[in-house]
């Protein structure tokens, strides 16, 4: 659990400086991505495969921003797919369409 703090701390405290990329050598880098990956995997599991919810949708939309941001800053491979560890033969009954969320206040006056 204290890691789970100690990632989320470190997210925020990062807030203010989400436009601009870390001074970190590689293998830092590697290693910040590496360790806000596998929670992001957890949270995802947890939501897609156990239906629970682990942490509230704000902190893990901020989490996967800033780790997107990350992995442009050092021209990293994007992240898996979310839904990878969902699985059933029962489809869904009604396509979701509209869940892609807007992050600016911009995207809203297009």
């Amino acid at each position: 659990m204290h890691w789970f703090l100690f990632v989320l701390l470190h997210l925020l405290c990062l807030t203010g400086y989400a436009s601009q990329c870390p001074d970190w050598t590689p293998t830092q880098a590697q290693r910040e991505i590496t360790v806000l990956q596998n929670q992001i995997n957890q949270w995802d599991d947890a939501y897609h495969r156990e239906g629970r919810s682990l942490i509230a949708d704000e902190l893990y939309d901020q989490s996967l921003a800033q780790l997107n941001e990350w992995r442009a800053c050092f021209k990293l491979s994007s992240p898996t797919d979310p839904l990878r560890t969902a699985s059933g033969s029962i489809a869904h009954p009604i396509a979701h369409t509209g869940l892609d969320k807007i992050h600016k206040a911009e995207a809203v006056e297009t």
